[in-house]
C-alpha cells in the first residue's frame, strides 16, 4: 500500500515538534507581505522574495510531514483491518438452527424477519469502533467483505452441520435446509432476507 501511494519507507524520521511548529507558523508570518505584493522599484523587493522562499520551504517541510503521516495512517489501517478480521472470526456465533430455518424458509416480507444473532454482543463496540476508522480512511469495502465472508462461513457450517447442506451428495432431502435447495441457496436466501431487512439485531454491522 505504501509503495503504491508513493509513501515513505518504514524507516521514516518524523520532525521535531518544535521545528514543525516553526514551519506551520510561517504562512501566517509572511501573509501580509505576500498579499500586499512587491514594489519592484524598491530594495525591499528582496524582502518579498525572501518571504516567498520562506513560504516554499515551509510548504515542502509540511508536505513531507504529511507524507509521513499518510504512511502511518496506512500502516495503522493494515493493523486495524487485520484485527477486525480476527475479532470477527473470534466473536462469530453459530446461530440457533430453528432461527435459521425460520429466517430462511419464512414467506413473510423481509422487514418482518428478525435475523438471528451472528456476532457476540460484547464484541460489537470494538468492531464498530474499528469499522468507523476503516470507513473514514477509505476501507469501507474491506469491512463489508470481511463481515459478509464471516457471516456466510458461519451460515454454511450451520447448514452443513444440520444435515441438509449437500443434498445433491447424499444429504437428507427432507431436511428444511435441503428443501430450500442446499447450502449455497440457503446461504444466499438468508443473506437476501437479512440484507433487505437492514441486518437488524446484533447480527448487523
Amino acid at each position: 500500500m505504501a509503495a503504491e501511494q508513493g509513501l515513505p519507507s518504514p524507516g521514516i524520521r518524523l520532525a521535531d515538534p518544535a521545528a514543525l511548529l516553526t514551519h506551520i507558523e510561517v504562512p501566517n508570518q509572511v501573509k501580509d507581505v505576500i498579499m500586499d505584493g512587491p514594489d519592484r522599484n524598491s530594495d525591499a523587493y528582496y524582502t518579498y522574495l525572501d518571504a516567498v522562499d520562506r513560504l516554499n520551504g515551509a510548504v515542502r517541510f509540511i508536505e513531507e510531514e504529511l507524507r509521513n503521516g499518510r504512511y502511518l495512517i496506512a500502516k495503522a489501517m493494515e493493523n486495524v483491518k487485520a484485527d477486525f478480521h480476527g475479532l470477527l472470526a473470534d466473536s462469530s456465533l453459530f446461530p440457533d438452527l430453528d432461527e435459521l430455518r425460520e429466517a430462511m424458509l419464512s414467506e413473510e416480507s423481509p422487514d418482518q424477519i428478525t435475523p438471528p444473532e451472528m456476532i457476540a454482543e460484547a464484541a460489537l463496540p470494538k468492531l464498530h469502533a474499528m469499522a468507523r476508522r476503516l470507513v473514514e480512511n477509505g476501507c469501507a469495502s474491506d469491512c463489508t467483505r470481511a463481515y459478509k465472508e464471516k457471516r456466510e462461513a458461519a451460515l454454511r457450517r450451520n447448514f452443513q452441520r444440520a444435515g441438509g447442506a449437500d443434498d445433491d451428495q447424499g444429504g437428507d432431502p427432507q431436511h428444511p435446509m435441503a428443501a430450500a435447495g442446499g447450502a449455497d441457496e440457503a446461504v444466499e436466501r438468508t443473506h437476501a432476507h437479512w440484507d433487505d431487512s437492514g441486518g437488524r439485531r446484533t447480527g448487523g454491522m
